[in-house]
């Protein structure tokens, strides 16, 4: 059975799917494929796939001696992942699946268990427990394989940290889990106690311009995220008083000199290897 947060995220991305490939992330996925220099006759698996930014130019690169393995548990997302892989002649096998359970997936045989690389684009975050899912995934790799994976940095867009400060103290479960991340240790750190060997850790430029924010901007930026899809439960009624009267405060105090809150755009990047056995 899929976590609480996959259920959310799957209806979170089930209504993005149609909007979701004219965002940055095709450019984002491509640099993974750079970033990775995945070879002919590989066996990929790709993880919250989506709608195959990171699959198709993987399949591309692994050529028709190697597999790719697209997971996603967002049927609207893969629905457009499998017509483009079907308008490009690319042979990818898709599971609609939960990426925190994938030892359920191998010992159902609907996956591979020796796979050379594996790919998770934007969505570490999306965990309860990320280290545990690296541990799984680690299980799923050959000897030498390569698993890829990135966060925001703790600076990309301060006011979604805030709402996942006040979404944990009011009660609101929001399907963002970044507050673990503190710089760009905190990522390597998660990898390394998940038994990999780190083979590039870096810090890489998003894809949008950072922003900064007056003080007093926070009740129109307050008003603005409670009318997207992480954050529609803070504009409820009941709630939403609160919610803007804890986020203008928490704003408030996030401002640095000059009256000013400041946001990047910028990923913390980690490939690790697998380097011993599991067990």
């Amino acid at each position: 059975m899929p976590s609480s947060n996959a259920i959310i995220s799957k209806q979170i991305y089930d209504a993005r799917s149609t909007k979701y490939n004219e965002t940055w992330h095709p450019e984002h996925a491509a640099n993974y494929i750079l970033w990775t220099q995945a070879k002919p006759g590989q066996y990929v698996l790709d993880l919250a796939c989506g709608t195959g930014l990171v699959s198709i130019p993987a399949k591309r690169a692994v050529g028709p001696t190697g597999t790719v393995t697209a997971v996603d548990v967002s049927t609207g997302m893969m629905a457009i992942g499998k017509e483009s892989a079907k308008e490009a002649g690319l042979d990818i096998e898709w599971l609609e699946w939960d990426m925190t359970d994938m030892i359920s997936a191998k010992e159902q045989g609907k996956i591979r268990g020796d796979y050379d690389l594996i790919t998770c684009a934007t969505a570490l975050v999306l965990l309860d427990d990320p280290l545990s899912a690296l541990k799984q995934w680690k299980e799923l790799l050959k000897l030498g394989g390569r698993v890829i994976t990135d966060t925001p940095t703790e600076k990309t867009a301060p006011e979604g940290m805030i709402f996942e400060e006040i979404g944990k103290e009011l009660g609101i479960e929001q399907p963002s889990r970044r507050l673990w991340v503190k710089d760009g240790k905190s990522l390597e750190q998660v990898f390394i106690e998940a038994g990999f060997e780190i083979e590039r850790s870096w810090k890489a430029p998003g894809y949008v311009p950072g922003k900064e924010y007056q003080a007093d901007e926070a009740g129109e930026l307050f008003d603005k995220w409670t009318g997207q899809y992480f954050c529609k439960a803070f504009g409820e009624d009941g709630v939403r008083d609160e919610a803007r009267r804890m986020f203008t405060e928490k704003f408030e105090a996030a401002k640095e000199a000059g009256g000013v809150v400041r946001g990047e755009d910028a990923f913390y990047m980690v490939i690790g290897r697998k380097v011993c056995g599991d067990g």
